[in-house]
């Protein structure tokens, strides 16, 4: 009787360990990302302007270029770049 109860608590130790492994190695869905249309009503953006407080108050951004590096590829990537 003991050797028994002994394996049902090692069969449950695995499947404990091994079912969170699979969970998060299952491949998730990819969603589509939402698309903003452009309407006539809408205003035109307004410039940058400096900032009038906090830490970046007076740093002004206009004339800036931004690098945005990101390490996806395949599929990620093809999205980022759309």
């Amino acid at each position: 009787m003991y050797r028994r109860s002994r394996s049902w608590i090692a069969v449950l130790l695995v499947l404990a360990f091994v079912l969170p492994m699979v969970a998060a190695c299952a491949k998730a869905t990819p969603t589509e990302a939402p698309t903003v249309e452009a309407t006539e009503e809408a205003a035109p953006a307004e410039p940058c302007s400096p900032a009038t407080s906090g830490e970046l108050a007076g740093v002004d951004p206009r004339g800036q270029t931004v690098v945005w590096w990101h390490n996806h590829s395949r599929e990620r990537e093809e999205s980022l770049m759309e």
